[in-house]
This record gives C-alpha cells, sequence and structure tokens, in this order.
C-alpha cells in the first residue's frame, strides 16, 4: 500500500513545488506589469476630459468641523459652470449661522477674465455688484482668479489658464513614480511651471480614471470619496483641504455632465449705477453711469466684456493744458501771419 500511495504523494508535492515557482517568479512579474505609468494616466485622463462637453456642480465648503479650524460656523455654498463654449461661470456664497456674509462672482473664457464682488450684508444678495474687474488672460498678467481655486475640482482644473489637467500636463516636463498608498498603487507625479514659486506634486488614482487623489501646491487637497457618473464619468466628491493655518472640508451637493447650458449661465454680471469697473489690462476705472472713456488706439476695436449702457469699456480721455496746445498752436499761427503782414506795409509817412 506504501508503493502504490507514493506516486500520489510525490505528484502532489510537483503541485505545490509548481504552485510556488509561480507565486514566487510570476506575481512579481504580474505586479511590475500593474504598476501605473506616466502614458497610461495621460491617455486615461484625455479620454476622461473627452467624456465631457459641460458640467455643473454645486457644493459646500465647511470650515468648523476640523480641528484648529475657524471657530466660527461658516459655511460656503458654492456653483460652478463649464459650457460646450469653454467658458466659466463660478460663484461663491459665504454664510454664518445661515445668514450670508459676502459673495464672489469669477468668470472667464480663456481669453478674457473678470470678478464681481457684492456689498456685505444678508439683504444683499440680490443687489448688483459694487466693484468689477477685469483683463486679458495672458502669461504673466492679470486673469481674474488669481490664487483661487474650485475646492472640488482642485488639481484637475486650474482657473488661471481655463484648463483641465490633461491639457496642462502636455506642455510640462514631468517626472512620475509608482508609490503605494493604503494597499493602492498610485502614480505620483511632479512638475514646476515658470510663474510658480513652488512645483506642484500629485498622487494620481488609477482606480478612478487617473484622477487626482491628493495635491500639493503650497495647500495641500486630499480626495476622500470618488463616485461615477452618468455616461459613467468618476469624479471626487467628498475630501479635506489643508490651507495651513486651517482645514476646511468639502464635498459635492450636485453634479450633472453633458448638460446644455444657456449662454447667460457664463456671462458677466451687469454692472448697477455707481459700479466701479475697472480695466486690469490698462488700469483704468471708472464708475458705470459717468460718461464712457475716449479709447486708446490700440483698444478701439476691443470689445468689452462688461455692456452696461452698450459703449465699450476704454481709456479716460486727457486732461490738462494738453488738451488746449491745438488752440495755442492756431493762435500762435494767426499772430504770426498778422506781424509778418504788418511788417511787409509801406510807411506812408
Amino acid at each position: 500500500m506504501a508503493r502504490l500511495n507514493a506516486p500520489r504523494i510525490r505528484e502532489g508535492s510537483l503541485q505545490y513545488g509548481l504552485v510556488y515557482i509561480g507565486m514566487v517568479v510570476l506575481l512579481p512579474a504580474a505586479s511590475i506589469a500593474e504598476q501605473p505609468t506616466l502614458d497610461e494616466a495621460m491617455s486615461a485622463l484625455e479620454r476622461w476630459r473627452a467624456s465631457f462637453t459641460s458640467i455643473h456642480i454645486t457644493y459646500e465648503i465647511d470650515a468648523g468641523v476640523i480641528e484648529n479650524s475657524v471657530p466660527r460656523p461658516i459655511i460656503t455654498l458654492g456653483e460652478y459652470y463649464w459650457s460646450k463654449a469653454k467658458r466659466f461661470y463660478w460663484h461663491e456664497r459665504v454664510l454664518e449661522n445661515g445668514k450670508l456674509l459676502h459673495q464672489r462672482l469669477d468668470w472667464g473664457d480663456g481669453t478674457t477674465g473678470g470678478r464681481a464682488i457684492y456689498p456685505l450684508g444678508e439683504d444683499q444678495a440680490d443687489v448688483p455688484p459694487t466693484m468689477i474687474d477685469y483683463g486679458r488672460t495672458v502669461a504673466g498678467g492679470y486673469n481674474g482668479v488669481q490664487g483661487r481655486i474650485v475646492t472640488p475640482l482642485d488639481g484637475i482644473w486650474q482657473p488661471q489658464s481655463c484648463r483641465w489637467l490633461p491639457e496642462v500636463l502636455r506642455e510640462q516636463q514631468i517626472t512620475s513614480r509608482a508609490v503605494s498608498k493604503d494597499g493602492v498603487e498610485l502614480l505620483e507625479i511632479t512638475y514646476h511651471k515658470p510663474m510658480d514659486n513652488a512645483p506642484i506634486t500629485m498622487l494620481l488614482d488609477p482606480r478612478h480614471s487617473y484622477l487626482p487623489r491628493s495635491t500639493l501646491w503650497g495647500w495641500e487637497g486630499h480626495v476622500s470619496e470618488y463616485k461615477q457618473f452618468p455616461p459613467g464619468i468618476w469624479i471626487a466628491t467628498m475630501g479635506v483641504f489643508d490651507m495651513q493655518e486651517r482645514k476646511q472640508s468639502w464635498k459635492m451637493t450636485s453634479v450633472v455632465f453633458n448638460e446644455d447650458i444657456a449662454d447667460e449661465k457664463v456671462r458677466p454680471p451687469k454692472p448697477g449705477d455707481g459700479t466701479r469697473i475697472t480695466d486690469m489690462t490698462q488700469r483704468k476705472t471708472w464708475f458705470h453711469g459717468s460718461p464712457p472713456p475716449i479709447p486708446d488706439p490700440i483698444q478701439e476695436n476691443e470689445t468689452s466684456p462688461v455692456q452696461g449702457d452698450g459703449s465699450p469699456i476704454v481709456a479716460r480721455p486727457l486732461t490738462g493744458i494738453w488738451n488746449w496746445l491745438p488752440l495755442w498752436l492756431s493762435l500762435l499761427g494767426i499772430l504770426a501771419l498778422a506781424i509778418s503782414f504788418f511788417a511787409r506795409k509801406p510807411d506812408r509817412t
């Protein structure tokens, strides 16, 4: 009987040996093959961006639920549109105990950007803005949203250039490496834009279209939840934003992709009488309702992004003695002709 069982024992040992070899040799090779790469991340982000033509989100930022945060019960309610025409509209209202403290509106299209500041107080919700600033979006110039971040879109959309992450990454020199965090293989990327003081570091999650799981750029953002929305698009829906001096939690309250967003949803607000308007490109300021300024020669063919009474926003006329220079020159010319005439007149005495 012992002889009959011997082949079975040897056969079982052979099977266990093959399994062991497979675990030692094949599994490490498989894990290496499954490590995320920069090429895979770029392809996934490109597909993600191509999956929608517009986006409309609403969100809430709570500044009072995390330790070391502000002690006051302050909530920010935000709404963001991105239209098929690649124009954005971004409105935030800050409330304390349900009462409006202040609000701000930003808009842009990648060429021109602007912002509107409204009066303070809960009874000012529907009044025109007190200030409107705008300017051309150029490298190193005014962009309307300097230092601002749509918190739920941190890392994937940049207000300053009005572009999405894959568009930005195409132009950068990127270093990347695979890292393991909480048992998940992620891709860490780092790049440094010329206008920035510090590099930008992101951890991209291959399980969710390689969207950022964390972003470090002077401040730090962490995503704690992703969700998938029709037609199968992943997006971060909950996280924490760490600004060193305080932390804020945020969450999406609604997300709609590929909505037909009307043009009026992404237009600048209408100014009221007395609204201060500033052209940040030309450094010109005036108040709505006052006579329109005279345009600079280089701006005569440009249309204002702020239409109030139909007049373009242009520069103010020159003032002072130089406005009278043509008149003085004319008078001097007449005086010279008179002197010349009397000098040639014959003496009759």
